[in-house]
């Protein structure tokens, strides 16, 4: 697994991509009793994603600091707050905020596991929105993107890197 042209960035190197993935996985694994399908991770300047809603932290280990992003559809953040709470989503704030909460769990798992293997993460609570609403990022240095599917579900993380 790997970026080919960023891979001598710490926070996109194949150990930290992996350690992420796993993160991810542990939470669908609790979540939905589902293992996630990783496609091969790649880079693209100004990429966008096509997902409804779009979950962000800042990630801070120095000396870097950058994003993690996750996209996803309407559908998956409707299931996973059924699965967990088994009440369904009746407004855009209760779809933003649901994202918001799923955001938080993945985040959790993903930054102790960071820590594990040697970052000092730093992470504040996730934001969440709407993805037509994000404010585009600027001065990127580096950015990876991994798609995963989870019981029919496409999903993305996005990791940027501001130094």
């Amino acid at each position: 697994m790997g970026a080919e042209k960023q891979q001598h960035h710490a926070l996109l190197e194949d150990e930290t991509l992996l350690t992420i993935s796993k993160g991810i996985q542990l939470c669908t694994r609790e979540m939905l009793n589902a293992d996630p399908v990783f496609n091969n991770p790649f880079e693209t300047p100004n990429w966008k994603s096509n997902k409804d809603l779009s979950t962000c932290v800042l990630l801070d280990s120095a000396p870097y600091s950058g994003l993690l992003i996750f996209y996803f559809d309407k559908p998956f953040v409707e299931l996973i707050a059924k699965t967990m709470t088994g009440v369904g989503l009746d407004s855009d704030l209760d779809y933003i905020d649901s994202a918001g909460e799923i955001g938080n769990i993945f985040y959790g798992n993903i930054k102790t596991l960071l820590n594990k293997i040697g970052f000092q993460t730093k992470m504040n609570s996730p934001t969440a929105e709407w993805t037509k609403n994000l404010v585009k990022k600027t001065d990127v240095t580096h950015n990876c993107v991994l798609e995963f599917d989870v019981l029919d579900h496409k999903c993305q993380v996005e990791v940027v890197v501001y130094r």
